[in-house]
């Protein structure tokens, strides 16, 4: 018995255009310490930690996919603290306790969140503890 030949049918062709690169650095706002007064560690009162909360938002990656820290200057010694996701594009981190300064010190604390693609930014201007280097009379 004969046989048809069907018309073939065409494959849906694939793109092969990759995406636009990422070259938006993430957003970084609403950066705030609290408390903004921290006694040393080894103070019997008064608050020896500062949690530091920043929102960080970037076009393409996801909070988990970002990496968020902040950066802070004590007695010309420079420290960086990893940040931790803590829902809805807000991160948090602890700053403290820190060992009695040389005198009472203004440390100024910047945010700086880089995306999957490596693009990086840091908040515009910095947010301030005070360390004092005496403790809080009880």
């Amino acid at each position: 018995s004969p046989t048809r030949a069907g018309t073939p049918t065409p494959s849906a062709s694939r793109s092969t255009t990759p995406p636009p690169p990422d070259v938006t650095a993430p957003v970084v706002d609403g950066v705030r310490a609290d408390p903004g007064e921290l006694d040393p560690k080894g103070c019997p009162y008064g608050a020896k930690s500062s949690t530091v909360t920043a929102t960080v938002t970037d076009d393409r990656s996801s909070p988990a996919a970002l990496t968020v820290t902040f950066g802070y200057t004590l007695d010309g010694a420079t420290g960086t603290v990893r940040m931790a996701a803590a829902g809805r594009g807000v991160f948090t981190g602890t700053l403290g306790p820190l060992s009695t300064p040389k005198r009472s010190a203004r440390i100024p604390i910047r945010v700086t969140a880089a995306d999957a693609a490596g693009n990086t930014t840091t908040s515009a201007s910095p947010v301030y503890v005070t360390l004092y280097h005496d403790c809080t009379p009880g």
